[in-house]
């Protein structure tokens, strides 16, 4: 998620604010929570990404502008050049030329210099602006890379079971779009300018607003993407907002599965005013055979906590992550928690022995918390004797035995419960696995 992206959550923020004008019971909004209207963000992002890209291109255009005729410093190389050719002979240079008898030669006139020590005028390209210019470039350059694999993440394929994508999708036109900077990287890194320019020391501190950058055009619309890209987008704020946008989706698909809101959570306020939700407690719902207990964790989290008839409980914490970087689920450790899940508006990931995967990837975002909500809560019948030896997810021996008659498998990660239900033997998969 880009700053773009996140200004575009918090106006889709305050929409929904605009729905909410007053505190509300939460059984008032949770028997209104359909009529609540949440746009696609998926949709937002594509545009906001097509306008990036557009924007990169003009400033790779603005780029070979420069290159075309760029700025110079100039400065003087010594070097030896014929005595006729000389034009600046400076004293201590006549004084080198004196001193060394190879540059001298025999004439009519006696001994004459034939080289001489020489000041030769030269237009050096390496100039602080010039290697700034080398720095955007490098940037975008690395921003399509970016682009590139992320969209690769959303190419359907036949081994994953979703379809391959279809011409004029949204996905073909991001890639057209990332195709035409490509191109124009390559024009730009196979001239003179940016071979010369490259070699130079990178900046690595704080960009310097010379005279050249301010007051040249070209080189001015440069540095304003710079500041533009390194303005005031913040992860953690964005997380924050992310999980108020999901918490509604997940009321809403929780409302449409008829979970039934406990009488005592109905009576607490729900209220929502300067880009914060506000929520007085905990929630309970219940929809045999399971209790839910959901938590509003205003940091950017949401916590489920299931319980079955025998009292087996199953906890997954919910991070809303603005991008697939999965940065913030790397930083936060299980706990008590049966699973963390990092939630992103493309897809949503895992820590499986220590590696990430993504799973529900490019799903629209109440189709994929429906995916989650489902999985939360998928029981089958099945048998007690085979599903105490082997795992109902990938059929490996390699079992745990936890309390609460709760098993693990060591192989893919799963958990699962047995429980009854309505006189019913039931396997409860309380986590799913991986396969990889």
């Amino acid at each position: 998620m880009n700053e773009q992206e996140a200004q575009s959550l918090k106006i889709a923020l305050r929409d929904i604010q605009r729905q909410l004008k007053e505190k509300k019971t939460i059984a008032s909004f949770y028997k209104d929570i359909g009529t609540f209207k949440l746009k696609p963000l998926q949709d937002i992002s594509f545009q906001s990404d097509l306008s990036r890209f557009k924007e990169e291109n003009f400033i790779l255009s603005v780029i070979i502008s420069i290159i075309a005729h760029p700025h110079f410093s100039p400065r003087g190389e010594e070097e030896l050049v014929r005595a006729q050719k000389a034009s600046l002979v400076l004293p201590d240079m006549f004084q080198q030329t004196a001193q060394d008898p190879t540059l001298w030669k025999k004439s009519r006139q006696g001994m004459v210099p034939e080289y001489v020590h020489h000041l030769q005028s030269v237009d050096d390209i390496k100039i602080y602006e010039n290697i700034f210019i080398v720095k955007v470039l490098n940037m975008i350059d690395l921003d399509v890379l970016a682009y590139r694999s992320f969209y690769a993440y959303l190419i359907g394929n036949i081994s994953s079971n979703r379809p391959l994508s279809n011409a004029k999708s949204q996905v073909e036109e991001g890639f057209k779009e990332l195709r035409k900077l490509e191109r124009k990287l390559k024009r730009i890194k196979e001239t003179w300018f940016y071979r010369e320019v490259s070699k130079a020391k990178a900046i690595s501190s704080r960009i310097v607003p010379t005279n050249i950058l301010l007051k040249d055009n070209l080189y001015n619309y440069c540095f304003r993407y710079y500041r533009k890209m390194f303005s005031s987008f913040q992860p953690l704020e964005a997380s924050k907002d992310l999980s108020i946008y999901f918490f509604l989706i997940i009321l809403k698909e929780l409302k449409k599965e008829d979970w039934e809101l406990a009488t005592e959570s109905g009576r607490k306020d729900i209220s929502f005013a300067a880009g914060t939700l506000k929520l007085s407690g905990e929630l309970k719902f219940v929809k045999e055979p399971f209790k839910l207990t959901l938590k509003y964790l205003e940091e950017g989290k949401i916590s489920f906590e299931y319980e079955s008839p025998e009292g087996i409980k199953a906890t997954h914490l919910m991070i809303s992550d603005p991008d697939l970087s999965f940065a913030l689920l790397k930083e936060q450790t299980a706990g008590e928690n049966d699973d963390l899940i990092s939630l992103s508006i493309w897809g949503d990931g895992r820590i499986f022995k220590d590696e990430t995967k993504i799973f529900n990837l490019g799903l629209k975002e109440e189709e994929a918390i429906r995916s989650l909500l489902t999985s939360f809560v998928f029981v089958e019948e099945g048998s007690e004797e085979i599903y105490t030896s082997f795992c109902p997810f990938c059929a490996s021996r390699q079992l745990a035995l936890k309390e609460d008659n709760t098993f693990t498998c060591l192989d893919c990660s799963s958990s699962w419960a047995l429980i009854e239900a309505n006189k019913k033997k039931l396997i409860w998969l309380k986590k799913t696995g991986w396969r990889g």
